[in-house]
Protein backbone atom coordinates (compact mmCIF):
# COMPACT_ATOMS: atom_id res chain seq x y z
CA UNK A 1 0.00 0.00 0.00
CA UNK A 2 1.24 3.43 -0.85
CA UNK A 3 1.98 5.64 2.11
CA UNK A 4 2.16 9.42 2.11
CA UNK A 5 5.61 10.70 1.19
CA UNK A 6 6.91 13.25 3.66
CA UNK A 7 10.25 13.87 1.93
CA UNK A 8 10.09 17.07 -0.14
CA UNK A 9 12.76 15.86 -2.55
CA UNK A 10 10.36 13.18 -3.81
CA UNK A 11 7.63 15.73 -4.58
CA UNK A 12 9.44 17.87 -7.15
CA UNK A 13 9.04 17.82 -10.93
CA UNK A 14 12.72 16.90 -11.24
CA UNK A 15 12.14 13.83 -9.04
CA UNK A 16 9.24 12.80 -11.30
CA UNK A 17 11.41 13.15 -14.44
CA UNK A 18 14.23 11.21 -12.80
CA UNK A 19 11.79 8.46 -11.76
CA UNK A 20 10.55 8.15 -15.35
CA UNK A 21 14.15 7.90 -16.59
CA UNK A 22 15.13 5.27 -14.00
CA UNK A 23 12.02 3.21 -14.79
CA UNK A 24 12.76 3.41 -18.54
CA UNK A 25 16.35 2.25 -17.96
CA UNK A 26 15.11 -0.57 -15.77
CA UNK A 27 12.61 -1.76 -18.38
CA UNK A 28 15.17 -1.65 -21.21
CA UNK A 29 17.91 -3.43 -19.28
CA UNK A 30 16.64 -5.16 -16.11
CA UNK A 31 20.14 -6.32 -15.20
CA UNK A 32 21.69 -2.84 -15.42
CA UNK A 33 23.44 -1.75 -12.24
CA UNK A 34 21.45 1.28 -11.18
CA UNK A 35 22.54 3.00 -7.99
CA UNK A 36 20.47 2.03 -4.97
CA UNK A 37 19.84 5.67 -4.01
CA UNK A 38 18.52 6.40 -7.52
CA UNK A 39 16.17 3.43 -7.36
CA UNK A 40 14.81 4.42 -3.96
CA UNK A 41 14.46 8.07 -4.97
CA UNK A 42 12.51 6.94 -8.06
CA UNK A 43 10.38 4.68 -5.87
CA UNK A 44 9.58 7.54 -3.51
CA UNK A 45 8.76 9.91 -6.38
CA UNK A 46 6.54 7.29 -8.03
CA UNK A 47 4.72 6.67 -4.76
CA UNK A 48 4.11 10.37 -4.35
CA UNK A 49 2.82 10.77 -7.90
CA UNK A 50 0.58 7.70 -7.60
CA UNK A 51 -0.90 8.93 -4.33
CA UNK A 52 -1.76 12.41 -5.62
CA UNK A 53 -5.44 13.14 -5.92
CA UNK A 54 -6.99 13.93 -9.27
CA UNK A 55 -7.77 17.64 -9.17
CA UNK A 56 -8.70 20.27 -11.65
CA UNK A 57 -5.58 20.78 -13.72
CA UNK A 58 -3.84 18.04 -11.71
CA UNK A 59 -3.10 14.43 -12.44
CA UNK A 60 -5.56 12.20 -14.31
CA UNK A 61 -6.67 8.75 -13.14
CA UNK A 62 -4.85 7.16 -16.07
CA UNK A 63 -1.64 8.94 -15.12
CA UNK A 64 -2.04 7.85 -11.50
CA UNK A 65 -2.32 4.22 -12.67
CA UNK A 66 0.85 4.60 -14.75
CA UNK A 67 2.68 5.93 -11.69
CA UNK A 68 1.31 3.10 -9.54
CA UNK A 69 2.57 0.51 -12.06
CA UNK A 70 5.93 2.31 -12.19
CA UNK A 71 6.09 2.19 -8.37
CA UNK A 72 5.32 -1.55 -8.41
CA UNK A 73 8.04 -2.28 -11.00
CA UNK A 74 10.61 -0.31 -9.03
CA UNK A 75 9.59 -1.97 -5.77
CA UNK A 76 9.77 -5.45 -7.32
CA UNK A 77 13.23 -4.68 -8.71
CA UNK A 78 14.45 -3.51 -5.30
CA UNK A 79 13.03 -6.57 -3.53
CA UNK A 80 14.53 -8.90 -6.13
CA UNK A 81 17.96 -7.29 -5.80
CA UNK A 82 17.93 -7.67 -2.02
CA UNK A 83 16.58 -11.21 -1.67
CA UNK A 84 20.03 -12.41 -0.68
CA UNK A 85 19.74 -10.43 2.55
CA UNK A 86 16.79 -12.57 3.61
CA UNK A 87 18.65 -15.85 3.29
CA UNK A 88 21.83 -14.45 4.80
CA UNK A 89 19.99 -13.18 7.86
CA UNK A 90 18.08 -16.47 8.29
CA UNK A 91 21.34 -18.43 8.30
CA UNK A 92 22.94 -15.97 10.73
CA UNK A 93 19.93 -16.05 13.01
CA UNK A 94 19.86 -19.88 12.90
CA UNK A 95 16.87 -20.65 15.10
CA UNK A 96 16.71 -24.41 14.83
CA UNK A 97 13.47 -24.68 16.74
CA UNK A 98 11.62 -22.57 14.14
CA UNK A 99 10.21 -23.84 10.87
CA UNK A 100 12.42 -22.72 7.97
CA UNK A 101 9.45 -21.78 5.77
CA UNK A 102 8.00 -19.68 8.56
CA UNK A 103 11.33 -17.88 9.02
CA UNK A 104 11.59 -17.25 5.30
CA UNK A 105 8.05 -15.91 5.11
CA UNK A 106 8.57 -13.55 8.04
CA UNK A 107 11.92 -12.36 6.68
CA UNK A 108 10.50 -11.71 3.21
CA UNK A 109 7.65 -9.72 4.69
CA UNK A 110 10.18 -7.72 6.72
CA UNK A 111 12.14 -7.01 3.52
CA UNK A 112 8.97 -5.68 1.87
CA UNK A 113 8.30 -3.43 4.85
CA UNK A 114 11.92 -2.25 4.77
CA UNK A 115 11.70 -1.36 1.06
CA UNK A 116 8.52 0.62 1.73
CA UNK A 117 9.88 2.40 4.79
CA UNK A 118 13.44 3.20 3.73
CA UNK A 119 14.39 6.84 3.26
CA UNK A 120 17.18 7.06 0.66
CA UNK A 121 18.26 10.46 1.96
CA UNK A 122 18.83 9.23 5.52
CA UNK A 123 22.56 8.77 5.05
CA UNK A 124 22.92 5.03 5.58
CA UNK A 125 22.72 2.05 3.25
CA UNK A 126 19.56 0.09 2.63
CA UNK A 127 21.25 -3.19 3.53
CA UNK A 128 21.87 -1.91 7.06
CA UNK A 129 18.25 -0.86 7.42
CA UNK A 130 16.91 -4.12 5.92
CA UNK A 131 19.18 -6.40 7.96
CA UNK A 132 17.98 -4.73 11.16
CA UNK A 133 14.35 -5.05 10.07
CA UNK A 134 14.76 -8.73 9.16
CA UNK A 135 16.59 -9.52 12.41
CA UNK A 136 13.86 -7.81 14.45
CA UNK A 137 11.19 -9.78 12.57
CA UNK A 138 12.98 -13.08 13.22
CA UNK A 139 13.41 -12.25 16.91
CA UNK A 140 9.71 -11.43 17.19
CA UNK A 141 8.87 -14.71 15.43
CA UNK A 142 11.04 -16.60 17.90
CA UNK A 143 9.38 -14.88 20.86
CA UNK A 144 5.90 -15.66 19.49
CA UNK A 145 6.90 -19.28 18.99
CA UNK A 146 8.23 -19.59 22.55
CA UNK A 147 5.05 -18.01 23.97
CA UNK A 148 2.93 -20.37 21.91
CA UNK A 149 4.90 -23.40 23.05
CA UNK A 150 4.55 -22.46 26.71
CA UNK A 151 0.80 -21.97 26.34
CA UNK A 152 0.13 -25.03 24.18
CA UNK A 153 2.97 -27.49 24.82
CA UNK A 154 1.36 -30.62 23.39
CA UNK A 155 -0.10 -29.06 20.27
CA UNK A 156 3.21 -27.60 19.18
CA UNK A 157 5.28 -30.72 19.76
CA UNK A 158 6.94 -31.58 16.48
CA UNK A 159 7.84 -35.01 15.21
CA UNK A 160 11.51 -34.78 16.24
CA UNK A 161 10.62 -33.88 19.82
CA UNK A 162 8.25 -36.80 20.36
CA UNK A 163 9.71 -39.93 21.90
CA UNK A 164 9.92 -42.47 19.13
CA UNK A 165 9.08 -46.08 19.71
CA UNK A 166 12.35 -47.67 18.80
CA UNK A 167 11.09 -51.20 18.32
CA UNK A 168 7.67 -50.99 16.69
CA UNK A 169 8.40 -54.20 14.75
CA UNK A 170 9.33 -55.97 17.98
CA UNK A 171 5.96 -55.03 19.49
CA UNK A 172 4.20 -56.61 16.53
CA UNK A 173 6.17 -59.85 16.91
CA UNK A 174 5.54 -59.93 20.68
CA UNK A 175 1.82 -59.41 20.11
CA UNK A 176 1.64 -62.26 17.60
CA UNK A 177 3.63 -64.48 19.96
CA UNK A 178 1.23 -63.72 22.85
CA UNK A 179 -1.77 -64.56 20.68
CA UNK A 180 -0.18 -67.76 19.41
CA UNK A 181 1.01 -68.90 22.80
CA UNK A 182 -2.02 -67.56 24.70
CA UNK A 183 -4.15 -70.69 24.16
CA UNK A 184 -1.32 -73.03 24.98
CA UNK A 185 0.01 -71.35 28.13
CA UNK A 186 -1.70 -73.89 30.39
CA UNK A 187 -0.19 -76.80 28.51
CA UNK A 188 3.25 -75.20 28.62
CA UNK A 189 2.96 -74.54 32.34
CA UNK A 190 1.88 -78.11 33.00
CA UNK A 191 4.72 -79.49 30.92
CA UNK A 192 7.23 -77.26 32.65
CA UNK A 193 5.95 -78.30 36.10
CA UNK A 194 5.54 -81.95 35.29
Amino acid sequence: ALKPIAERRARTEKAAKDAKAVDARLRKQPDEKIDEIELFAALQASAYQASRKARRGGISCRERCIWAHRWKRLRDALVERNLGLVYTMITRFSARDLDWDEQRSEALYALLRAVDGYNPWSGFRFSTYACNAITRALIQLSKRSIRYRTRFPLEHESWHERPEREDAGGDLVADRLRRGVGGHVRELVLQGVG
